[in-house]
């Protein structure tokens, strides 16, 4: 745990202590909502660059709620599985109404985090300021596949005879059921394997996510093997309002960028002794309610078969 550069020029633990917004990083728990709700994960979705709410529920001083896809997120019709790879502002702010903010902000508080967090709209894309150590206890109940686990320090200790006093606390409480927990960590392994989190990928099976707060301010990359969660958060200690524009070659920092090669340089060398590990495929059955606001894809005519040719082109590079 990195708490900062210097304890004894800055007394504050930023891993323990600096409360910040984790942006897009907040979405795995809306996501893990909906899959103990069985929202089915193929289920598909419009995610337009902009929307507008009007959900009572999220009405705010300014009227209707405004989201707009932003920094590392993309934007189009795909499914609630490829909305998380691709971290869809406008898709999870749709999806929040059908499992509830107050149920997203309760299954978070479950797998671990402790910060204050209210039942708002925004929730689903990290409005909650929340501790680094937070996020990383929170993830790491995905890891261990529902079991939660709170962080302990000390691992052993002993008196001057040798008797123990204190051994780690390796019993876990079970928060969330293993194949809810198998679906969320499915779709966190497309975020490094295709979606905005490809600059994490380590070579082994790994999952996480990217988040990034309004204006660049504060930028994350959570994730883990089946062995180690880590945790990643990228700002400026002193103030919550910098944007971090220009900083080693990046002209913008986000979620994707420099938290992701910390994490990626990070786990490289943690797991460099350790075994390869598998995440367990998930069971989909069952997971069939539809989101609200669910697209119905017309089937595409099946194509005419062509006639049968000879290749004119047998041997690569063809042109096209």
């Amino acid at each position: 745990m990195v708490g900062g550069r210097n304890f004894t020029r800055a007394k504050f633990n930023l891993a323990t202590q600096a409360h910040r917004q984790t942006g897009s990083a907040f979405k795995v728990f809306t996501y893990t909502a909906a899959m103990q709700e069985r929202i089915d994960p193929h289920a598909v979705m419009s995610g337009p660059p902009s929307l507008t709410i009007a959900d009572p529920r999220c009405q705010g001083p300014k009227g209707p709620w405004q989201v707009s896809n932003f920094a590392d997120e993309s934007a189009g019709t795909m499914s609630v599985l490829d909305s998380l790879a691709h971290s869809v502002n406008t898709i999870f702010a749709q999806l929040v109404l059908d499992v509830g903010p107050g149920r997203v902000a309760q299954v978070a508080k479950q797998m671990g985090i402790r910060s204050k967090l209210q039942s708002v709209c925004s929730i689903t894309l990290g409005s909650q300021a929340v501790t680094p150590l937070d996020m990383a206890v929170a993830y790491s109940t995905l890891a261990a596949r529902g079991v939660r686990h709170w962080p302990q320090a000390v691992q052993q200790v002993k008196s001057p005879s040798g008797e123990v006093l204190l051994r780690e606390n390796k019993k876990g409480t079970r928060v969330l059921r293993q194949n809810d927990a198998d679906q969320v960590v499915f779709a966190m392994q497309g975020v490094i394997q295709h979606g905005t989190g490809t600059a994490a990928s380590i070579g082994r099976p790994a999952a996480g996510k990217t988040g990034t707060n309004q204006a660049f301010r504060d930028a994350w990359f959570c994730g883990f093997v089946p062995q180690l969660t880590t945790c990643v958060w990228v700002g400026y200690p002193r103030t919550e309002s910098r944007s971090m524009y220009n900083v080693e070659g990046f002209p913008e920092v986000f979620g994707g960028s420099i938290p992701a090669l910390i994490w990626h340089d990070f786990m490289q060398a943690a797991l460099a002794h350790t075994h390869w590990a598998t995440f367990p495929n998930p069971s989909f059955s069952g997971y069939t309610v539809q989101p609200k606001r669910v697209v119905v894809l017309s089937p595409s005519p099946s194509p005419s078969p062509s006639p049968s040719k000879s290749p004119k082109c047998r041997k690569p590079p063809c042109k096209p």
